[in-house]
């Protein structure tokens, strides 16, 4: 690092406001890299707090900015807050697996206090009076919280399981540009070593469900119903205690377990199953398994990332995912895994892998415990209804009747997509709120071509509130229909009418079926939504390594066509 020259000296001899008002002009890279350019202005750069802070509020994804200076208590300064901004952006949005088919939705958003939080959007059906005046229902997934001992340090991984259980691990990476999120159990060697990718899928469900179960901790009675998003102020005390109890959980139970008690319960053949009456043995801790063990947390989000067969029926060979270049298509054995480091423990990784999308749904990988983000398209001129959307069928729209005291609630991901030189609006359903499903996540409700406008006519005169409807703009397309079986559905004609409240409506040409939507701002409805403690709202919890498929024909809770193995 060189001496510092006039320019410097000219850099240094300005206020700190003036110095933060520069940096506020720079990007974080071009910051760092004026930083190395002399030895006292890198000591001048790295210790200005609002030079940093002003970085914070330039990053896209930053917490609104009446939080930053909440957030940075639990950092020594602004700079270790954007490392772990930055480190963790990518998980933001919306991700889901296609199974269980009847919702996956899994959202990620910053918390009130530093932390990053995954809840599951629990299908449902709208109360008498609409969305906006009942409660979204929800459930957590996990969280990230920042490691205490410095941003240098893995960040603290917590899965939630059923009820009143979570289950420490830690966040191994995150690729800038994560599109897929995975749950591993980590060796944490320093060595190079056979990763966990690399076992079998059958070796890698056994060391999952062995690690998951034996790190499992209870919530406190008096933190189970604690909040975990602000909506008033008189939550702010609960959220402390709840992230104190969190962070004083992992410091004692760090979820880290001996190698040689996992070769002990996973050694040999591979077949050899753990004794339910064994003490639990935590690296750094003792303490004994709690009776009535049902994989609570493990389970809930096995079974939201379990197997599953692409959309198109395509085989996981063919879905565009390829193999790294370490050989992750030779298997490593579990005990060359195993004896790999001195502990194991829960890890969550952000990877990026090349996935192939059918109308904005990814094709998922049939092999990997996995959630795939959805790519969210941002609306633009003549591009203007690409974003989430969510609304039910009839008309009016969110009101229940006599004889449906409910309507089940359909999220729909809106994306634009040019085919043979025309632009296309595709309606990708993400979840919908019935006990059952005629279609299959990533199933396109409708497709409408934006260049064709219609002559048909909106069918109804006036809405729930007796306002005369205006049609401001209205277009040509097709609707789902019945097809070829569960995967395969055909298509009708129809129209997709713009409404002067904002809200677009898919109507049936045939059947005078409507579907009404509304833009979402899905933080907002979670933040006045009701969470549920136990991640399985319709799907009751399986046995200890019990896996679920879909069959290829109209799925239900209530039915046989869950298949189960």
């Amino acid at each position: 690092m060189a001496e510092c020259g006039c320019g410097s000296e000219a850099l240094l001899a300005m206020p700190e406001d003036v110095l933060a008002m520069i940096s506020s002009l720079l990007r974080a890279c071009d910051l760092c890299a004026l930083a190395q350019t002399c030895r006292a202005l890198h000591c001048a750069i790295t210790s200005s707090e609002k030079s940093w802070f002003a970085q914070c509020l330039l990053l896209p994804t930053s917490p609104p900015p009446h939080l930053l200076p909440i957030w940075r208590e639990s950092f020594p300064s602004y700079l270790s807050l954007l490392r772990f901004l930055l480190s963790l952006s990518p998980l933001l949005g919306l991700w889901a697996h296609q199974n269980p088919e009847l919702g996956n939705a899994v959202l990620a958003l910053w918390g009130h206090l530093p932390s990053l939080l995954a809840f599951r959007i629990i299908p449902q059906e709208l109360p008498s009076f609409g969305l906006e005046s009942g409660p979204l229902l929800y459930a957590p997934v996990f969280e990230i919280l920042p490691n205490p001992q410095g941003s240098s340090s893995p960040a603290l991984f917590f899965l939630h399981g059923a009820g009143d259980s979570v289950h420490p691990g830690s966040v191994s990476a995150v690729h800038p540009d994560s599109n897929v999120l995975l749950l591993e159990v980590d060796a944490q060697s320093q060595d190079p070593s056979p990763g966990f990718v690399r076992l079998s899928f059958g070796d890698r469900r056994r060391v999952l469900d062995f690690v998951a179960k034996r790190v499992r901790i209870a919530v406190p009675p008096k933190l189970v119903s604690a909040p975990m998003l602000r909506y008033r102020a008189e939550d702010d005390a609960l959220l402390e205690m709840r992230m104190s109890w969190l962070l004083d959980t992992h410091k004692v139970h760090n979820g880290r377990i001996d190698r040689r008690v996992a070769e002990s319960n996973l050694g040999g053949t591979g077949r050899r199953k753990a004794s339910d009456d064994s003490d639990t043995e935590v690296a750094g801790s003792r303490r004994k398994r709690q009776p009535g063990f049902s994989m609570a947390g493990y389970f809930g989000l096995m079974s939201l990332l379990g197997k599953s067969k692409s959309l198109n029926g395509t085989k996981s060979s063919s879905m565009g995912i390829s193999c790294s270049s370490n050989g992750e298509s030779k298997h490593v054995s579990l005990q060359d895994f195993l004896r790999s480091g001195d502990t194991i423990g829960l890890s969550l990784r952000g990877a990026h892998m090349k996935l192939t999308t059918y109308r904005a749904w990814p094709n998922m990988h049939g092999n990997k415990f996995a959630l795939y983000k959805l790519p969210m398209q941002e609306p633009d001129v003549g591009r203007e209804y690409a974003g989430l959307w969510g609304g039910t069928f009839g008309w009016p729209p969110g009101r229940a009747s006599e004889d449906k005291p409910g309507k089940a609630l359909f999220f729909l991901l809106l994306s634009y997509e040019e085919v043979d030189g025309q632009l296309l609006l595709i309606a990708t359903k993400i979840l919908e709120g019935t006990h059952y499903v005629l279609h299959p996540n990533g199933s396109a409700m409708f497709i409408v071509k934006v260049g064709e406008p219609t002559v048909e006519p909106f069918p109804w005169e006036r809405d729930g509130d007796s306002c005369l409807v205006e049609v401001m703009h209205a277009y040509n397309g097709e609707g789902i229909a019945n097809g070829y079986g569960f995967r395969y559905p055909g298509s009708k004609p129809g129209s997709m009418f713009v409404l002067q409240n904002g809200r677009i409506a898919f109507v049936w040409r045939d059947t005078k079926a409507v579907l009404t939507l509304e833009r979402l701002n899905l933080e907002e409805l979670l933040k006045r939504g009701e969470r549920q403690f136990n991640l399985f709202i319709l799907i009751k919890v399986l046995p200890l390594r019990t896996f679920f498929l879909f069959s290829e024909k109209r799925s239900s809770m209530k039915d046989k066509s869950l298949q189960f193995c």
